[in-house]
Formats: structure tokens, sequence, C-alpha cells
């Protein structure tokens, strides 16, 4: 009977070159590609949304912040991920959740925006 990392190992090299010792590495990137691309659309909308609401004289600089941002976070977090005393799974459990701080920051300035505007 073959092991299931032995058939994962198959079943990844008919689709790219792969060797079993880069298995793990192949497959912690490409989930950590997917959940920030998905990341990126889910949070697509509401920043479009959150772009109509503030009005179009806003939206450059909307955008330049999200670039900005993303600029920052691009290398901080290949910097966090090559550290070699965390490991891959500590790694991707603060991924989401520096999402979700940086998120609730979003929401709380949106707010104090509103107190101060209204």
């Amino acid at each position: 009977m073959i092991s299931n990392k032995a058939r994962l190992d198959a079943i990844l090299s008919t689709l790219v070159t792969v060797h079993p010792h880069e298995t793990s590495a192949l497959l912690h990137s490409s989930s950590c590609f997917f959940f920030i691309l998905s990341a990126y659309f889910v949070v697509l909308p509401l920043r479009d949304e959150g772009a109509i609401s503030l009005g179009l004289s806003k939206l450059p600089g909307l955008f330049l912040g999200s670039l900005g941002l993303t600029l920052l976070a691009a290398p901080l977090s290949t910097l966090i991920f090559s550290l070699p005393n965390l490991s891959k799974s500590k790694v991707l459990c603060f991924v989401p959740r520096s999402v979700l701080l940086s998120m609730a920051f979003f929401l709380f300035s949106k707010f104090v925006d509103q107190i101060k505007g209204g």
C-alpha cells in the first residue's frame, strides 16, 4: 500500500517537476498565494464601495494607499516566512490575523471620520 505522502508526491510530479523534499514548500507557497489572492478579491468590492461612498475626489488616495500597503506587506510577509525560527504553521496563522487587524483598523478609522464629519 502506498502512503499518502508518496501518493501526493506522485500526483504533484505529474503536474509539475517537484522533488519529494520540495512538496511541503510547494503546498505551503501555493496555499499562501491562494489565500492572499482570495482575500484580495474579497476586499476589492469593499474598497470600491468605500471609494464610491467617499466620492471621486478621494479615489486616487485610496488607490495609492492600497498600492502602498501592498508594497509594504509583500516584502514584510516574505521576511516573516523566511525567518528560520518560526514554523510555517505559526506564520500561516499570523497572516490572516494581521489582515484582520488591518481591516479592523480601517473600520475604526472610518467610524472616527464619520464622527468627526457628522
